[in-house]
């Protein structure tokens, strides 16, 4: 073989070498920056939706926290109101005998709901069933008591007033041998308000028993709810 033709061939197989050697240094740098990328990216990603999680946990906390507020707000409302009723319509509508009408003028109305009625969009969203039940259940039986109060209000203030009527013409005609005897119309009409005021009772009882026993369900349900959410915010 010719010697120039031998030189010219190792020379091109060394330059061949020399590429081969450059791509695989570029090859390598490029598979290293890839490599180094996803690492990165994957970091990135990681820290991405850890500071998501911290941010969720951290919003269902402080919607924890403000239900529980809610929920122990509604408890003392619930206790508190309770309890004044029982030393007043409510301690005597239980003496009231049966057939009997309730002659008592009645001051409950429904303003005294201020916390469940500012709140009834957070009951209405939450999780636990159960309590939100008793809590609609029990408030709705307390205005439905109230209404029937109210009405029983309206039925004794008519009968007292005809009643009064009645009686002072009741005494004139005593008094007076020439006056008039009363209308038999008003002792029709006390007599059938009367026995209005007799089914008032008979049904404010019936709601009063009701209502107690959805106040005493829920004020346990109320107390273990605000343990669950205080525990559970302790724990984070």
């Amino acid at each position: 073989m010719d010697a120039s033709l031998t030189t010219t061939i190792v020379e091109n197989i060394a330059i061949i070498k020399e590429i081969v050697v450059c791509l695989i240094s570029i090859g390598g740098t490029i598979a290293g920056a890839l490599w180094g990328a996803k690492i990165g990216g994957g970091k990135v990603l990681e820290a991405t939706q850890q500071a998501h999680k911290l941010q969720q946990t951290a919003q269902e906390k402080q919607e924890r926290d403000a239900l529980q507020r809610v929920l122990s707000a509604i408890h003392t409302e619930a206790v508190t109101l309770w309890e004044s009723y029982m030393r007043g319509a409510g301690k005597h509508i239980t003496q009231l005998p049966d057939g009997e009408p309730f002659f008592m003028q009645s001051t409950l109305t429904q303003d005294y709901f201020t916390v469940y009625s500012r709140n009834i969009s957070v009951i209405s969203s939450m999780a636990n069933r159960s309590v939100q039940e008793a809590v609609i259940s029990a408030y709705t039986l307390a205005k439905s008591l109230l209404d029937t109060y109210q009405g029983n209000n309206r039925i004794l203030a008519e009968y007292e007033k005809v009643a009064i009527v009645y009686r002072e013409q009741i005494i004139a005609a005593h008094a007076q041998a020439t006056a008039e005897l009363p209308s038999p119309s008003y002792g029709s009409y006390l007599k059938g308000s009367q026995e209005s005021l007799i089914d008032y009772a008979t049904q404010l009882k019936k709601s009063h028993y009701e209502t107690e026993a959805a106040v005493q369900r829920l004020l346990p349900l109320l107390q273990q709810e605000i343990e669950f959410l205080q525990n559970a915010s302790d724990k984070q």
